[in-house]
């Protein structure tokens, strides 16, 4: 029969944390893990905390607008809260799969903020801020690609270009009223990046691990032989 202290220590020696450490090789991303993901728990509570009644009666309150409006804010409130924390516990536990889901779901529901506020924002031309956005991109990737069929000076100096003239065209097309919604775009694509990258991340660190025992048992043979 087995003792309580043999089972306390049994219980104890139980390892519950995974592999995945960010912090290990690269203490910016952890620290900017945390603090995305104490950004949207803080505005889950926020959510959580702000009373319904001021969404009701005939005067509602200016401060809300895109989905803010539609559902209950409770609601709102979970759809960060509970997310935030699965990814908190993923990160405190090297648990790569549960800190990748909660980083996607925390990116979903900053992507239906921003697509319902951005459906309320005024938009003064569709092709001006097509456009801008067009040249945008084109210069993110002129000047980010590297590519030896460009010299540097001439990806400069067009990727500068078009940066300046589709931040003009973009702005003007787009109107005024879009800063909160294209905020909260940015925070969606941040979180995915971090929900997608984690997986990678941890999937290439695994392979390497793997790669580097199998060459380990291989000299063990090796010297075995001699």
């Amino acid at each position: 029969m087995t003792s309580p202290v043999h089972a306390l220590r049994r219980l104890a020696a139980v390892r519950l944390r995974g592999n995945w450490k960010p912090g290990a090789a690269n203490v910016v991303l952890l620290m900017a893990q945390i603090v995305v993901l104490w950004t949207a728990a803080q505005r889950g509570m926020d959510y959580f905390n702000l009373p319904d009644v001021v969404n009701d009666g005939p005067e509602l309150n200016p401060v809300l607008s895109g989905i803010e409006a539609d559902v209950p804010l409770r609601v709102l409130g979970l759809a960060f809260l509970i997310p935030a924390g699965v990814g908190f516990v993923g990160l405190a536990m090297g648990w790569m799969r549960a800190l990748s889901m909660g980083h996607l779901f925390v990116g979903a529901s900053y992507l239906i903020l921003g697509i319902t506020f951005l459906r309320d924002a005024p938009l003064d031309s569709w092709w001006l801020a097509g456009a801008g956005c067009s040249l945008l991109l084109f210069a993110a990737v002129l000047l980010a690609s590297d590519s030896r069929f460009v010299p540097d000076i001439l990806a400069l100096v067009l990727g500068v270009a078009a940066m300046v003239a589709g931040g003009y065209l973009a702005s003007h097309g787009l109107g005024y009223g879009y800063r909160t919604g294209n905020g909260f775009l940015g925070g969606a694509a941040l979180h995915f990046i971090f929900g997608f990258g984690t997986q990678v991340l941890a999937r290439r660190s695994e392979r390497l691990k793997r790669e580097e025992d199998e060459d380990f048992k291989a000299l063990a043979r090796v010297a075995a032989l001699r």
